[in-house]
């Protein structure tokens, strides 16, 4: 523990298991997936890393409450969603931020995937902006992959969705 920050050597997913990961040294990237469509991407190495379930990461560390769950996995974050479906629902996440664009096309996640599975679990989603956050209901013209931060709060929490939704 350092300052409040716990550094774990593990990523996190929908299901604890090991998986290979390729590293993209000429870009710093890394990922679970894949990425194609770039000369820029370069793969040199794979390694083997641990992957532990969302919810059973929250168990296991007796976390009650998480107030920001940022996630930047290039291509990874709907499993990571997944994983922690039982912290979700239980409303023990209260904003959470994942990327979402071309890595997506890849993957073949959607936009629509990520509005399906949050609003059932009384999220609401907005793309950010630079000053904002516009909270609005999917539509399809939506899905243009170029994102990148999409942000979901619990829509209880009323006065911080007014807040970020200002201009």
């Amino acid at each position: 523990l350092s300052g409040g920050v716990i550094i774990e050597k593990m990523a996190l997913s929908n299901q604890t298991r090991q998986a290979e990961i390729n590293i993209y040294p000429s870009d710093e990237h890394a990922s679970l997936h894949e990425l194609k469509g770039t000369d820029a991407y370069q793969l040199q190495e794979k390694e083997t890393i641990n992957l532990i379930k969302g919810d059973e990461y929250v168990l296991e560390n007796n976390i009650s409450k998480i107030d920001l769950l940022k996630i930047d996995t290039e291509g990874n974050e709907y499993e990571i969603l997944k994983g922690f479906e039982e912290s979700l629902k239980n409303k023990k996440i209260r904003v959470l931020q994942f990327e979402y664009g071309y890595i997506n096309l890849t993957t073949r996640v959607f936009l629509s995937d990520f509005y399906e599975f949050l609003k059932p679990l009384g999220y609401i989603v907005g793309k950010i902006y630079p000053k904002s956050v516009d909270f609005r209901s999917y539509q399809q013209k939506h899905e243009d992959f170029i994102g990148p931060n999409i942000l979901a709060v619990q829509e209880n929490e009323h006065e911080l969705i007014k807040l970020l939704g200002s201009k």
